[in-house]
């Protein structure tokens, strides 16, 4: 699997257990959300631990129009789409034991006691300081956000960036 260096920042920094959040910083077309997707899946093949991992953003229906189309295009790319066990209705992906459920914050029914080993809100500055609290006190693991700069005051700059497990 041909990754970039966003991959492997990502497997160096979990592999150190030192923190609780990951945030990935960076402009259109930089490979943020590609190369999260595959970390996820490779996490999946490597371990056969249960996981339930909660892909976000703030809109159903752009979660569902990028991370979900791309997450199934990079499984067709890697050959494995046969391992997978996808529910299109649903928007949820299982390999080996582990759950990827695809949520948009704004499916609050389905949010409304989420809990989770990981999550993972994409375009991160879409998202509430509330929405970010309600999944953290529900995360067993860690949690990973991404986002392009589009701001220059934003909760995850006050309240996350600056965090000693972030």
């Amino acid at each position: 699997m041909q990754v970039t260096p966003i991959f492997h920042r990502m497997c160096q920094a979990v592999a150190t257990a030192k923190y609780h959040v990951y945030v990935f910083e960076g402009g259109s077309r930089s490979s943020k959300t590609y190369s999260l997707i595959q970390y996820f899946i490779h996490l999946a093949l490597a371990s056969n631990k249960p996981r339930r991992i909660a892909i976000l953003r703030k809109k159903g229906t752009w979660l569902h129009a990028t991370v979900w189309h791309d997450f199934k295009q990079i499984l067709i790319t890697m050959g494995i789409l046969g391992m997978a066990s996808i529910n299109n209705s649903r928007h949820v992906i299982v390999i080996n034991n582990t759950t990827f459920e695809f949520v948009g914050l704004d499916d609050t029914q389905r949010l409304h006691g989420l809990t989770c080993d990981i999550f993972w809100i994409n375009e991160a500055m879409e998202a509430s300081k509330d929405d970010f609290d309600q999944l953290e006190q529900r995360c067993a693991e860690f949690a990973v956000l991404d986002y392009n700069p589009t701001a220059e005051k934003h909760w995850i700059y006050d309240n996350v960036c600056g965090r000693s497990d972030c």
